[in-house]
């Protein structure tokens, strides 16, 4: 170390002063790495519910679609079945049930 200090600052500096300096920074180090990761982690946690928002929201939006859709198809079968419903009693009406078409037929 000492000699990275001659090299870098043309003196080698006081031992005790040195390993003073050098002890300082290892105190602090573990701190600043330490803060850094945390940073880091804050970051990713902030990220992550981001995406769990943004992706709540598009299972609430695909639930919707879906419960819209579904009470669509419901309401085209109804519609239809009442149709054919009102079919066969015009027919019954008229005294030409399913039998009696097919044998009017012949």
């Amino acid at each position: 170390m000492r000699s990275a200090l001659r090299l870098r600052f043309r003196s080698p500096g006081k031992t005790d002063r040195v390993y003073a300096i050098w002890r300082a920074i290892r105190a602090e180090q573990p701190t600043s790495l330490l803060s850094l990761e945390t940073a880091a982690l804050e970051a990713q946690l902030k990220e992550a519910l981001q995406r769990v928002a943004h992706l709540e929201t598009a299972l609430f939006d695909a639930e919707q679609r879906a419960a819209r859709s579904e009470e669509r198809e419901r309401i085209h079968q109804d519609r239809w079945a009442k149709e054919i419903y009102e079919l066969r009693e015009h027919l019954r009406q008229l005294g030409l049930g399913a039998r009696g078409l097919e044998r009017s037929g012949n």
